[in-house]
């Protein structure tokens, strides 16, 4: 249907073609790739294959895990597992775990550059490691206590939140060097950039809102009110919409309007405890690792409804490869 739709927008003027166009576009989110959920009760990696969400296969952690990440072409993700202070490389494609790297105290996110991924810890380090080699790239790298999440950023640095600080710190990943830190929010927790890198939203939780920062010269320029409790942060492709997950009551998404800063929406009934968030890679769908709720809800972004809840056992983190395996 979709198909024959889309050859007919080539026989149609130019008159009536944008409303062919949008009308191709309206039908219901769907989406064929994977997503991968970190489970922290039952200490696995669960993959759904779309458009149906079926489980696609799991992957046993030696540990509890605290970040998920997938490696930029999609082939591997890497998960921080806090308790045994180690990542764990694991190959989608094979469904095994290639690698078990140690790192620093308590593991909590991953973030890539070209050559490394840089793993940072609740005991304010970071430590680099060569993806093609998956050996440690020198030593361990103080950037400010408790990061958080770590996100690439301008000038081709990775970007850390810590709570413990309340600030960024920029990070050169080729020397795994800090190169600055600047000011934030109280208990700075999730962080996203818009993808020209011109604006970071950051999450706090001492002030249950949104930071927004211009990253020209890293001014906060206000903040969103959101409901209490606010963990991660993500933006839209076509970086018109900002998602916040807030862990308050039943669990909240809030959509804030990425141009204007102001907030346009809120999803509630998510599930309790919602902590990680992952879009589809046309935008159209979002994913929520509901940790308390035992579930990954999933909101299609053009009605702001959830569409589908898949089981899980403690989620506390989920990703999306931008590549198909």
């Amino acid at each position: 249907m979709l198909k024959r739709s889309a050859h007919l927008c080539l026989w149609v003027t130019a008159t009536v073609l944008a409303g062919l166009v949008a009308a191709c576009e309206s039908g219901p989110a769907t989406f064929d790739g994977i997503v991968l959920v970190a489970n922290a009760v039952s200490r696995d990696v669960a993959i759904f294959q779309g458009p149906s969400f079926k489980a696609a296969g799991r992957v046993q952690l030696p540990g509890s895990p605290q970040g998920l990440a997938v490696q930029p072409g999609g082939e591997r993700a890497w998960v921080a597992i806090k308790d045994t202070n180690t990542v764990e490389v694991i190959d989608l494609a094979q469904l095994r775990i290639l690698r078990s790297i140690r790192v620093c105290k308590a593991p909590a996110d991953i973030g890539f550059s070209a050559e490394k991924a840089l793993v940072v810890c609740d005991d304010g380090y970071s430590v680099a490691i060569d993806v093609r080699t998956l050996a440690r790239v020198g030593g361990r790298t103080a950037i400010g206590f408790a990061p958080r999440t770590i996100e690439p950023g301008p000038r081709g640095h990775l970007w850390t939140a810590n709570r413990g600080t309340n600030d960024l710190s920029e990070i050169d990943p080729a020397g795994n060097t800090l190169v600055d830190r600047f000011p934030a929010a109280p208990f700075a927790y999730g962080l996203a950039f818009t993808p020209d890198n011109r604006y970071a939203f950051v999450t706090s939780k001492g002030w249950n809102a949104v930071a927004v920062l211009r990253t020209e010269d890293m001014e906060i320029l206000g903040s969103v009110v959101v409901p209490e409790d606010p963990a991660q942060v993500v933006v839209s492709p076509d970086g018109a919409r900002v998602y916040v997950a807030s862990r308050t009551g039943q669990g909240v998404v809030s959509v804030i309007n990425a141009r204007t800063f102001q907030l346009i929406e809120t999803v509630e009934q998510v599930g309790k405890d919602p902590e990680s968030l992952a879009l589809s890679p046309d935008g159209r769908l979002l994913f929520v690792a509901v940790h308390g709720g035992g579930a990954l809800t999933i909101i299609d972004t053009d009605t702001y409804e959830v569409t589908r809840r898949l089981a899980g056992e403690g989620p506390i983190a989920v990703a999306v490869p931008a590549a198909l395996i």
